[in-house]
């Protein structure tokens, strides 16, 4: 079963216990950093954070959090985080309705993490995450909002913080996809990134942010598929099982309505709030 790290309390006290829970991971990667010519066109881990402060700040806290819980420069937990949103956050992701019970999906990096966080006065989530990650790759809160998020290349623009953050402040703030969606599509962030919702009440929606534009997408048929943060389709359900894109058990599943998360094959299993 994936590893299972409680976070509780504010910001920066929610960040220290996942620092705590991932030093030896974080440390590693903090090592296995990229060298500067591999980041040239992205935007450089100061002005990302300047940026993250600036719009993100709760999530700039839990990022301070995790550095001084992992024993580490916050500008170098920055710079592994770029690297990380670059990288390992990317990937498949599906968001679909059954018969009225809607569901979001996506594939599960190795070295995931299952955080459940409980941040004060916001709500409730339990969330698939990496260890150097503020943000949720998959995700659903108390309030029946699930999210499934991938990452796409980062690119300098008018703002530097990742786009991939906006999922976390939906899991934090919103209980329905109409809300969520709001936010995402009108808050400064830098492409690339898509994120996928579905709520209780059965709504399922996303929003793409690439090419320089936000676009919302709405499954005319029953499914919204990611291939990659760029290229999303809207196919028929019943393409689940054929289309090659990966095989459903190799994905994390968030179920809206019953408040949480399943963990891929071969350790099946649901997790709760």
């Amino acid at each position: 079963m994936t590893t299972l790290v409680e976070c509780e309390g504010a910001p920066r006290e929610l960040g220290g216990a996942q620092g705590r829970a991932c030093r030896d991971a974080l440390r590693a990667q903090s090592r296995a950093a990229q060298p500067r010519s591999e980041r040239a066109r992205r935007p450089s881990s100061a002005v990302a954070l300047r940026d993250v402060r600036r719009h993100f700040p709760h999530q700039a806290e839990q990022l301070e959090g995790i550095a001084r819980g992992a024993g580490l420069p916050l500008r170098r937990i920055g710079r592994v985080m770029l690297d990380v949103l670059n990288g390992a956050a990317r990937g498949p992701a599906l968001a679909l309705a059954r018969g009225g019970a809607p569901l979001v999906a996506r594939a599960c990096p190795d070295a995931a993490l299952l955080r459940r966080s409980r941040p004060e006065g916001r709500f409730r989530s339990i969330e698939l995450t990496l260890a150097p990650l503020t943000t949720a790759l998959l995700g659903v809160n108390e309030m029946g909002l699930a999210l499934a998020c991938t990452a796409g290349p980062l690119e300098s623009g008018r703002c530097a913080a990742p786009a991939a953050l906006l999922a976390r402040d939906c899991l934090e703030r919103f209980a329905e996809v109409e809300a969520a969606l709001e936010w995402c599509t009108h808050r400064p962030a830098a492409r690339c990134a898509a994120i996928l919702m579905a709520d209780a009440q059965g709504s399922v929606a996303g929003v793409q942010i690439a090419h320089g534009a936000r676009r919302t997408l709405r499954p005319e048929g029953a499914l919204l598929r990611v291939r990659e943060a760029s290229r999303v389709e809207t196919q028929p359900l019943e393409s689940l099982g054929a289309t090659g894109l990966d095989a459903p058990d190799a994905f994390a599943w968030a179920d809206p309505v019953g408040r949480r998360i399943r963990t891929p094959a071969p350790a099946v299993a649901w997790v709760g709030l």
